[in-house]
C-alpha cells in the first residue's frame, strides 16, 4: 500500500492506494503519529484507490478514530466504493466514523 498526504485548509487528505492488510498495521500506526503531533483541524481518509480492506484495515480506521477524537480532531473517510463500502456497511463503521 502506498500513501500520500496533502494539506487543503484545515484538512489533511491521505490518500491511500493499495489493498489495506495487517502488513499496513505499523506504517499506519507511525503515521497517526505524525499527524496527532500536526494537529489539524480534520483528517480525511480517501480510500478511492483502495480495491479491498480486511478486519486489520478496519481496526487501524476504529484505532485512528479513537486516537483523533481524543486530539480533538475530526476523522472522516471519503471514497469508499464496492467492496470496501460494503465492508464498512457490514461492519457499522458509519457508527463510529463520518463517511462523506
Amino acid at each position: 500500500m502506498h500513501r500520500a498526504t496533502d494539506v487543503e485548509k484545515s484538512v489533511t487528505r491521505v490518500r491511500f492506494t493499495g489493498v489495506w492488510t495487517m502488513d499496513e498495521f505499523e506504517p499506519n500506526k507511525a503515521m497517526l503519529a505524525e499527524l496527532e503531533s500536526a494537529a489539524p483541524a480534520c483528517v480525511e481518509y480517501d480510500l478511492t484507490n483502495v480495491p479491498a480492506i480486511n478486519s486489520a484495515g478496519i481496526g487501524m480506521l476504529i484505532l485512528a478514530n479513537d486516537r483523533f477524537s481524543k486530539a480533538g480532531i475530526a476523522f472522516q473517510i471519503t471514497g469508499a466504493t464496492g467492496a470496501v463500502a460494503q465492508i464498512l456497511d457490514v461492519a457499522k463503521i458509519r457508527d463510529l466514523i463520518t463517511i462523506v
